[in-house]
């Protein structure tokens, strides 16, 4: 299994009486491709967020690639998700006065595995293959594109090759062109890495691109109840 969720419960602490979460049993299997989608305010990016390690659960237990996040410090999370998770922002957490090729290689420098290492011209042959030229790449991320800014956050989220991807709403500001090429240039990437997609989105017209969609007021109990 990709993640195991148990009896996993969470309330933010200046609210603990009101949970966010609570999931019985939740599970993905490696190399999976799950739709999940749920209205505004539903829990989708808190539940993320607890996948990631960005936060732990009050009750319950999240194995992610077989490894309990509750039994890891924080560092052991930080060098856990360098290493096995990417990560695609809504908003894309590009650093706008730096350059795709600077983004990237920021985001390399984090593993610990050389095998995963990439120099320059490595991450130019990558972003050529998203229509990203090279006079682009060395633009400020700031200055380009809402359509090759995503690009750009694909590429840096996979270039660790990581083990899962997680992607929260990352298709909510691109027309439908840009989001017909940010989802072939994904399900690529994916494919040839063998790794395993969650995808949070509100677009259901994506859903057919998944083996799985999931709801999450189906399988967060918290939600059930209103």
């Amino acid at each position: 299994m990709s993640v195991n969720l148990k009896n996993v419960t969470f309330s933010y602490p200046d609210m603990p009486d009101k949970p966010i979460i609570a999931i019985e049993t939740w599970s993905i299997s490696k190399k999976e491709k799950v739709f999940l989608h749920g209205p505004s305010g539903g829990g989708k990016s808190t539940l993320l967020n607890l996948l990631s390690g960005i936060l732990q659960p009050d009750t319950g237990e999240i194995l992610v690639l077989n490894k309990n996040l509750g039994q890891m410090n924080n560092a052991e999370r930080d060098k856990f998700r360098a290493n096995y998770v990417g990560y695609i922002f809504q908003q894309f957490n590009l650093i706008p006065y730096l350059n795709a090729v600077e983004n990237i290689q920021l985001a390399n420098q984090f593993t610990k595995d050389t095998s995963k290492s990439f120099g320059q011209k490595d991450i130019k042959e990558i972003l050529h293959t998203f229509r990203i030229s090279d006079a682009d790449s060395t633009a400020p991320t700031g200055k380009l594109s809402i359509g090759q800014q995503q690009r750009i956050a694909i590429i840096r989220a996979m270039i660790n090759q990581p083990e899962i991807l997680i992607a929260d709403e990352p298709t909510s500001s691109l027309d439908e062109m840009n989001k017909n090429v940010f989802m072939s240039g994904l399900l690529e990437m994916i494919s040839k890495q063998d790794t395993t997609l969650i995808f949070v989105s509100h677009d259901l017209s994506l859903a057919h691109n998944f083996d799985r969609i999931d709801a999450l007021e189906e399988i967060n109990s918290i939600r059930k109840c209103h």
